[in-house]
C-alpha cells in the first residue's frame, strides 16, 4: 500500500507493517519526528505486554494500550518512544470489534 508521500505499508487485509515517513504533526523530519514503525500483535494482551516490556527497557510511553476508535473500532494499540525518541507502535486489528 502506498500512502505517498506520508507512508508505505504492507499487509494482507490491512496495513500490518507500516513505515511513516512524513511527520504526523507536519513538522520537519528529524529524530523522533518522522520515523514511525508499527508492528502487528495477534491479541490485545500482546499489545499490553509489548507496552510493559518496552517501558522496562528504556522506552517511554507515548500512548497507553487501548482502542483507537477515532481510526476504527477494529484498532487496539499502543505507542512508545525508543531511547532515541523514535515512535514505535504495536497494533492488534480485530474486525470482530466492529460488529
Amino acid at each position: 500500500m502506498d500512502f505517498a508521500p506520508a507512508a508505505v505499508a504492507d499487509g494482507t487485509d490491512f496495513p500490518e507493517f507500516w513505515v511513516q515517513a512524513k511527520p504526523f504533526d507536519g513538522g520537519a523530519m528529524q529524530t523522533a519526528n518522522g520515523v514511525h514503525f508499527a508492528f502487528t500483535a495477534t491479541t490485545e494482551q500482546q499489545v499490553q505486554g509489548f507496552y510493559r516490556a518496552t517501558l522496562e527497557h528504556a522506552c517511554t510511553g507515548d500512548g497507553e494500550p487501548g482502542p483507537r476508535e477515532e481510526s476504527t473500532a477494529a484498532y487496539y494499540g499502543c505507542y512508545v518512544r525508543d531511547p532515541d525518541g523514535h515512535k514505535i507502535e504495536e497494533i492488534n486489528w480485530d474486525e470482530s470489534r466492529t460488529i
